[in-house]
């Protein structure tokens, strides 16, 4: 088999599966693919030290790996080991593409060259069982997941054990199944339809000419021939292949002209494959078995000289590309040359190393004579077969399993619903004297209810009669106050405090109109944008006059900050807070009032160093009346409804008010505004003021 069989392992491994970078993007990363594309149209032996570099850089930038991307990175190191002879390395790797791809959907055809590749890997290494059980694990999977198509890498791989046998007439029938099936492929892709078309053509002309059928070896080198010149156009990126593909079937051709006599023309073919294949670069192995196969022809010819000079060429590259098959052809056909020359010494020695370099290979494949290969096929497919029908049948017995541990369910559920039944009846008497007992409770928590809303209702009449009747004086002090700020007669010092009283009373007049209207709801529509910062100095110079009677100082920290709200309201919240400080604090205190501001969220806190907030008012802080009773370290009066108004105000803002106290070292009270257009939602705290102001 010689150079057909080098050259086939050697392209079954160095081609890979080159579509994977139209595969779905869920399977592989584009950019990675463009990489092993583009690597693969270069790769060959005289590459090597710059295509694994090239692809190890590729692979370390791909960010998220898919399938493909492993399968292409364990493909292109496997045939950079078989290069380096490193089979048990390759092997390995070819390992690895197989298990990334299992499983996974999509890559049926990868999944395949992984299986046929690691049969070839066996068979390089003379293991023939166990690449007869790679290629039939292959050939079961094309027959379960793939078309007719797929199969012709397996039946190629299976041909080439019967071809090494010697079992031709085996051999042409899965060579011929390898052909039919590549050209059946609907895709007319490089691998299934070029390569192992053209090269099962090829092999069946070595099949034939080893059966010395001449004229049909002849027939089908030419077709190979045909096809290879009728679709080289079509794979443009592989131009090199059909170059060398071309160059091998010459020289077998070359050969087989040379069986039929003609020996002009088989000189002609053997001189053109030579140089293609050696001055190219492109399979020098292959240029040494056309060598050999010209140089049998000129001692045939009568010119042993002729025939010396070339085995001496052959001598020198084979210690260059050690090759067993082509030693041993090498020195069948010196022995003859040496006897014809007159020359038995070297004859004999030829013979000699003939018999050493065959033995050498019948112990490397001392396991091939004894294997049959349809016998092994037939094995391997019966005990597939035994182990669906034992798969079936465990299938079947866990369903039986199955089934019955569900009708034992069912006996116990159905003794459970009778048993449930019987106490069922039992306690549904129970359950009517309980509801009947609830109802009575209902009518009587309805009843309360009513009672408490007649009692709110009450409630915000009486409030809103307070806001009435306290309308008519601050009304006088509004008015009195801008008929003092129209006149000329306040001086200077005076002003400011006049507008303040002013503005105060403006501010109160609101007030109580919100309160007159209490069933309005806010509307987005009042907010105004406000500095929040201007607004706290006004509250702070407001409440000035208060903290000064307690020789308190009151402290502002922050920047100006605009955000839209009902600046009434929350002057008013600001100013229940800071009033509560003052009231809580001892004479000569610091209140801190600071602005502070997140992504998210902005802050008022009302910090003092007061008496702070005893554990037992915490929970109901919130609450009107809460403080009734609790006064301030100069005996002030508390109401408890400056709190509860102020969580209301908050709550409208769809902010949160809430402090962090501890007794007889401080509080601090926190408003905290959304900012527009954030996405956090602010939730308060679970309390109840019992109070509504909207």
């Amino acid at each position: 088999m010689g150079n057909m069989q080098k050259l086939i392992l050697s392209l079954a491994i160095l081609l890979g599966i080159t579509s994977c970078s139209q595969k779905n993007q869920r399977l592989s990363t584009q950019e990675f693919q463009d990489v092993v594309r583009s690597l693969n149209t270069i790769r060959s032996a005289k590459y090597q030290d710059q295509l694994i570099p090239s692809l190890d850089s590729a692979f370390e930038l791909v960010e998220h790996r898919r399938p493909l991307d492993w399968y292409e990175y364990y493909d292109m190191h496997a045939w950079n080991a078989w290069v380096d002879k490193d089979l048990e390395s390759a092997l390995s790797y070819t390992d690895s593409m197989i298990l990334v791809l299992t499983p996974v959907h999509g890559v049926e055809s990868e999944y395949l060259h992984a299986l046929v590749q690691k049969g070839i890997l066996y068979q390089d290494l003379n293991f023939y069982s166990e690449a007869l059980k790679s290629y039939f694990t292959a050939s079961a999977y094309a027959e379960k997941y793939m078309d007719k198509c797929g199969s012709g890498e397996v039946h190629y791989n299976l041909a080439k054990i019967l071809y090494i046998q010697g079992n031709y007439s085996d051999a042409i029938q899965y060579f011929q199944k390898a052909f039919e099936s590549s050209q059946a492929c609907d895709s007319k892709g490089f691998d299934q339809f070029y390569f192992i078309g053209q090269g099962s053509l090829n092999a069946l002309g070595l099949c034939y000419e080893n059966l010395n059928e001449w004229e049909l070896a002849k027939e089908s080198y030419q077709k190979a021939l045909h096809l290879i010149d009728k679709h080289s156009e079509s794979f443009p990126n592989e131009k090199s292949f059909s170059l060398t593909a071309k160059a091998v079937i010459q020289g077998n051709l070359g050969n087989t002209e040379r069986l039929l006599g003609n020996y002009q023309e088989a000189i002609r073919l053997f001189e053109a494959s030579i140089l293609i294949n050696k001055q190219g670069g492109e399979d020098l192995r292959d240029a040494i078995y056309t060598e050999i196969k010209l140089a049998k022809l000129y001692a045939q010819m009568g010119e042993p000289q002729k025939s010396l000079e070339i085995t001496d060429t052959v001598a020198k590259l084979l210690q260059l590309n050690p090759d067993m098959e082509a030693q041993i052809r090498l020195a069948d056909l010196r022995s003859e040359v040496y006897f014809a020359l007159g020359d038995p010494g070297n004859s004999l020695q030829s013979i000699h190393i003939k018999k050493a370099y065959q033995d050498s290979q019948a112990m490397a494949r001392r396991e091939l004579p004894s294997l049959n290969v349809p016998a092994s096929l037939s094995y391997l497919q019966q005990k597939q077969e035994l182990q669906d029908l034992k798969k079936r049948q465990d299938r079947i017995m866990q369903v039986l399993i199955s089934a019955l541990f569900v009708l034992g369910v069912a006996i116990v559920i159905l003794v459970l619903i009778r048993r449930n039944q019987k106490a069922a009846k039992r306690h549904g008497e129970a359950l009517s004297q309980k509801n009947e007992e609830l109802n009575v409770k209902n009518q009587q928590l309805i009843q309360t209810m009513s009672d408490l809303e007649a009692s709110q209702e009450e409630n915000a009449r009486i409030l809103k009669i307070v806001a009435h009747d306290l309308r008519s004086p601050v009304t006088g002090i509004n008015t009195l106050a801008s008929l003092l700020l129209d006149s000329d007669k306040v001086n200077k010092d005076n002003r400011t405090e006049i507008e303040m009283i002013h503005k105060v009373s403006n501010d109160s007049l609101k007030f109580m109109e919100e309160v007159l209207n209490v069933n309005n709801k806010f509307r987005k529509e009042d907010k105004t944008p406000t500095d929040l910062l201007d607004l706290v100095e006004y509250c702070a110079n407001y409440m000035q006059h208060k903290a000064a009677e307690k020789k308190q100082h009151i402290e502002i920290k922050g920047n100006h900050i605009f955000l839209p709200i009902y600046r009434e309201r929350v002057w008013r919240a600001l100013n229940n807070l800071i009033s509560n400080a003052i009231k809580f604090s001892p004479e000569g205190g610091l209140i801190e009032v600071q602005i502070t501001e997140s992504l998210s969220t902005i802050r008022i806190c009302v910090k003092d160093q007061g008496i702070g907030i005893p554990e037992e008012m915490k929970k109901q802080i919130f609450a009107v009346d809460s403080n009734e009773g609790r006064k301030g370290t100069s005996g002030e009066h508390s109401f408890g409804l400056g709190l509860a108004i102020s969580l209301q105000i908050m709550e409208a803002h769809e902010g949160r008010l809430w402090f962090e106290s501890e007794e007889n070292k401080g509080t601090t009270f926190i408003m905290e505004f959304p900012r527009p257009g954030s996405k956090v939602k602010i939730h308060n705290p679970d309390v109840s003021t019992g109070f509504n102001l909207n």
